[in-house]
């Protein structure tokens, strides 16, 4: 076989052996706790909607996405009137979560799937007009 014919084979196949020597994604990589640490590049706790009625801020969130592909998240509000009262409310979802590369997919027993990016050490959901980043 000419030179010229095993370095092109040699080129050939290098993909090939590289990619199989890429690092395979597990959800033990995403596995841990995470908190909401902003909302549209604010700290939490922070406004989300503004109307004639007042306002709903998010206090926080926690996020436990387990090794058996599962998931448990919760989000703290607070709403306050424009006469100045204020209550607090919590939504709870739990269900199963896949992962793909540097992506989450949240699958809620009830609900839309809705999927978050990973970025260093956190998780970064945008929803919207909503931009919500959770750190471990």
């Amino acid at each position: 076989m000419p030179q010229w014919m095993r370095l092109a084979a040699t080129v050939a196949l290098l993909p090939l052996v590289v990619g199989a020597c890429a690092r395979i994604v597990t959800p033990r990589d995403f596995a841990g706790d995470y908190a909401l640490s902003t909302l549209n590049g604010l700290a939490v706790p922070a406004v989300m909607s503004v109307d004639g009625a007042g306002s709903i801020e998010i206090t926080g969130a926690q996020l436990r996405l387990n090794d058996d592909l599962t998931f448990f998240l919760r989000r703290d509000f607070r709403r306050t009137t424009s006469y100045g009262s204020s209550s607090t409310f919590h939504v709870v979802a739990t269900g199963g979560f896949d992962v793909s590369s540097k992506t989450v997919m949240l699958y809620p027993a009830i609900g839309t799937p809705y999927s978050m990016s990973r970025k260093d050490s956190g998780l970064t959901q945008v929803d919207g007009l909503l931009t919500l980043v959770y750190l471990r």
